[in-house]
């Protein structure tokens, strides 16, 4: 049985992100996705979109029944939900790679500044969660036998793809900070809650935690604020029409 040190610890952590993410993702996509059916008579989901949710979804839900099994020690049972979660890794980096290119189809061409920029931004952030997503899942894949940078990369691979629902949130009405810097900050909170979660409980703070997670803040700001202000990022917009 796993003792509560930081060379041996615990998954409260785990578990309490897992649902914490589930909460975000079902509060984020609930107007639009979830909830359509009983809001709407005639909800307009096209086939791409609920393929989308219901994948990227699916991930949240297997995080959660990861973390509690791994939280019974039941370690057969998550290493079995690991190949599921390998397959459904893939299906999420092909799938948010063909939502990238609907989602740029669906803007109209604009030589406007200002809207080519927030385009652009929207873009690249798709972008950048697909990629982030992947190279955590990747590191998590190679480093599945050492449990102490598996379950990290994991966490960090699940914690990027919260920029959709973040930014859905944003957007809600009453809603009172501009919407790419509500984004940014939920974002860093999550991305804070785990290394504050080892200062607390271990006196350190494992490097997992602290280079992925800068790099992760770092490329983000890069894709979402720095290359949509060049011609090069705003040509992304036109990409795929």
């Amino acid at each position: 049985m796993e003792t509560n040190n930081y060379n041996n610890e615990g998954f409260t952590l785990f578990l309490g992100m897992a649902f914490a993410l589930l909460l975000i993702n079902l509060v984020g996509f609930g107007p639009t996705f979830f909830f359509t059916p009983l809001t709407e008579p005639n909800p307009k989901l096209d086939t791409t979109r609920i393929i989308h949710g219901f994948t990227f979804s699916a991930w949240y839900l297997l995080f959660c029944a990861q973390a509690i099994a791994a939280k019974r020690l039941s370690f057969r049972a998550h290493r079995t939900m690991g190949f599921i979660g390998l397959f459904l890794a893939i299906a999420i980096v092909i799938n948010g790679s063909i939502m990238t290119a609907h989602f740029a189809n669906e803007f109209t061409p604009t030589d406007e500044v200002g809207p080519l920029i927030l385009q652009a931004s929207g873009v690249w952030a798709n972008f950048h969660l697909v990629l982030s997503f992947a190279a955590f899942i990747v590191l998590g894949m190679a480093f599945r036998k050492q449990l102490q940078l598996h379950k990290r990369f994991v966490l960090l691979a699940t914690i990027a793809m919260m920029t959709a629902a973040t930014s859905r949130i944003a957007a809600f009405d009453g809603q009172p900070i501009h919407e790419g810097a509500f984004t940014f900050l939920c974002l860093l909170v999550l991305l804070l809650t785990p290394i504050c979660y080892e200062l607390v409980q271990y006196r350190k703070v494992h490097p997992v935690y602290l280079w992925g997670s800068a790099a992760y803040f770092v490329s983000l700001i890069l894709f979402a604020a720095v290359i949509p202000m060049t011609a090069f990022g705003q040509s992304a917009v036109f990409w795929f029409q």
